[in-house]
């Protein structure tokens, strides 16, 4: 059975939460697609741009390392 995710994660003892997303069917979303042979690097600024588009909504921010 699965847990609210307020349960799953404490603030007090870390500030990050790390996300994790993936494309349905094998998609591949950004960069080089060795299966294909297809470069997808241009929808990785797409992606950041919409990013950013949606912090803007939400109270949260992106760590970037």
């Amino acid at each position: 059975m699965t847990l609210a995710r307020k349960n799953q994660v404490c603030l007090e003892a870390t500030n990050y939460y790390h996300l994790i997303n993936r494309c349905v069917r094998r998609s591949f979303l950004c960069g080089f697609d060795k299966l294909t042979g297809i470069d997808y690097s241009h929808r990785k600024q797409w992606f950041l741009d919409y990013l950013s588009y949606l912090l803007e909504s939400f109270a949260i921010q992106v760590c970037e390392e």
